[in-house]
C-alpha cells in the first residue's frame, strides 16, 4: 500500500497519493495494532518522499510538518496533517511559485463566488473545486485576504443586494432568492448586521 503511494509521488500524482493516504489510514484504523511511534515514523517517511523534489525550501517546511506529526494525538489529526502536506505540494506552495499559486487559487475562488453567489455555496464545495481540504482553503483564504471565506461570500451577496435595492424594484423576498438565501428572515438579519438597517429601510433611504 505504501509502495503504491510512493509510486504516485514519484509520478507527481498527488490525487493518487491522497487516495493512497485515505486507504492507508482506513487500514491503520481497522487493524489498530500499529504503535503511535511507528505510525508517525511512517508519516515522516511519506513526508520526506512528498518533498523529495523540493530543494532550498524543503528543510523548513519538512521541519514544520515533522513537528506537527510528532504532536498529533489521534489518527484523525495525523491524516489531516498528511492531507495538508499534499495540498501544499499540489498547489506548489513549497516551491518558488508559492505566492503565485496562492494568488491564483484565491482569484479562482473569488471568481467562483462571483459567478455562483445565487447558489448554496459551502466551504466543502468550494474546496473541492480547487482540490484543497476545507480546513486548508479556509486557512489560506484568511491568510491571503485578511478575512474569512464565509465573510467574503456574505460581502459579495450584500453588495449585490444593495445594488438590486438601489437600482431595481424587485421585491425583497425575490432578491433574497436571487442571492442564494433560503430564508428571507436570515437574509434580512444578515443585511441589517452588514449595513445597520433592514433592506426595506435601505431602499427607502436611497434617492
Amino acid at each position: 500500500m505504501v509502495d503504491k503511494l510512493y509510486q504516485c509521488l514519484a509520478y507527481q500524482d498527488v490525487q493518487g497519493a491522497k487516495y493512497g493516504i485515505e486507504l492507508l489510514f482506513s487500514y491503520l484504523k481497522t487493524k489498530g495494532h500499529f504503535s503511535s511511534l511507528y505510525t508517525k515514523f511512517l508519516c515522516s517517511e511519506i513526508l520526506s518522499r512528498a518533498l523529495a523534489k523540493e530543494h532550498k525550501s524543503r528543510l523548513p517546511v519538512m521541519n514544520e510538518y515533522l513537528d506537527k506529526i510528532s504532536r498529533c494525538a489521534s489518527l484523525h489529526d495525523l491524516k489531516q496533517v498528511m492531507f495538508d502536506i499534499f495540498d501544499l505540494v499540489e498547489a506548489g506552495f513549497v516551491s518558488g511559485a508559492k505566492a503565485e499559486s496562492a494568488n491564483k487559487i484565491i482569484e479562482q475562488i473569488k471568481q467562483l463566488i462571483g459567478e455562483n453567489y445565487d447558489q448554496d455555496l459551502s466551504l466543502e464545495g468550494l474546496a473541492n473545486q480547487v482540490y484543497l481540504t476545507p480546513s486548508y482553503l479556509s486557512y489560506l483564504f484568511k491568510k491571503e485576504t485578511g478575512q474569512s471565506l464565509i465573510r467574503y461570500i456574505t460581502q459579495v451577496r450584500m453588495e449585490k443586494a444593495a445594488e438590486l435595492l438601489r437600482d431595481t424594484n424587485i421585491k425583497i423576498v425575490d432578491i433574497c432568492s436571487m442571492l442564494g438565501y433560503r430564508s428571507s428572515n436570515y437574509f434580512i438579519q444578515s443585511f441589517r448586521q452588514y449595513y445597520g438597517v433592514t433592506p426595506a429601510k435601505y431602499r427607502e433611504a436611497t434617492p
